[in-house]
């Protein structure tokens, strides 16, 4: 990373409503008060629906509690379950 890492923003999308689901509440309260601590944004009961681009903007498009949205990227990691979603699979040139 380089340039101004004050403007970084790391934002989270959680299919479910909690992160670590298989593990115990105080565990899931703490992993929660470090992600806000350090300034990292948690959506949870979100699914990740699509993406798009444009000549300046990649923007990932969600359901969060059966409401449309969106946010605009620099960059993206997806962390899914044991397969990708169907239509990433349907969207990427590499092999899922």
């Amino acid at each position: 990373l380089t340039g101004d890492k004050s403007k970084l923003q790391i934002t989270l999308l959680n299919k479910g409503s909690s992160l670590l689901k298989q593990h115990n509440p105080r565990v899931r309260a703490i992993f929660d008060r470090i992600l806000t601590s350090r300034g990292i944004t948690v959506i949870k009961n979100a699914t990740a629906t699509s993406v798009s681009s444009s000549v300046n903007t990649k923007t990932l498009h969600y359901n969060y509690l059966e409401t449309k949205a969106s946010d605009d990227f620099d960059e993206i990691i997806w962390c899914t379950n044991a397969s990708a979603q169907e239509w990433v699979k349907n969207s990427t040139p590499f092999e899922t």
